[in-house]
């Protein structure tokens, strides 16, 4: 996947900016967010004056944890990070693919379980693929799955109703 990117605005005749920007990203536990600084004193030269990089899984964020970083750059100096985790976008509607890195696994906690489910309570339950489940139950069960997959487990219940 190609890097994100975010560049902040330039700051003219200053040897201590200061941005005070935001960007949003959507990264995933196992990145790491890298900052370089750049000098844009001339015209001509866009050269890094300072490079740092930070694991995302070593900040050991929950969800509205922030975390104020104070990252020495490679060079000299040092750059302040704020960085803010907020929690991952509904389950539902995302790709295979993303949910997999973000979960960090081959296959979907939500299919596995579902599967689980069957194999526990379905098999022997008439009409399990033909006749559709309880709208509330399954309302329910979705707005379980988007706040926290691994949490949910289903009950014989689940599939009565």
């Amino acid at each position: 996947a190609k890097p994100k990117k975010a560049r902040t605005t330039v700051k003219k005749k200053t040897a201590s900016p200061t941005w005070g920007e935001s960007f949003v990203f959507t990264v995933y536990h196992s990145e790491t967010i890298e900052v370089s600084v750049k000098d844009q004193m001339f015209a001509a030269r866009n050269e890094v004056r300072g490079s740092a990089t930070v694991v995302l899984a070593d900040l050991e964020l929950a969800v509205k944890d922030e975390r104020t970083l104070c990252l020495p750059l490679d060079t000299e100096g040092e750059i302040r990070l704020i960085v803010q985790f907020e929690a991952a976008s509904a389950l539902f509607g995302q790709d295979v693919a993303s949910v997999c890195r973000s979960e960090k696994v081959d296959v979907p906690i939500i299919v596995t379980k579902c599967i689980a489910a069957v194999e526990s309570f379905g098999l022997d339950h008439v009409g399990i693929y033909r006749v559709p489940g309880s709208k509330a139950v399954i309302d329910h069960l979705r707005e379980e799955f988007n706040k926290n997959s691994a949490a949910v487990e289903f009950s014989s219940e689940d599939l009565a109703e």
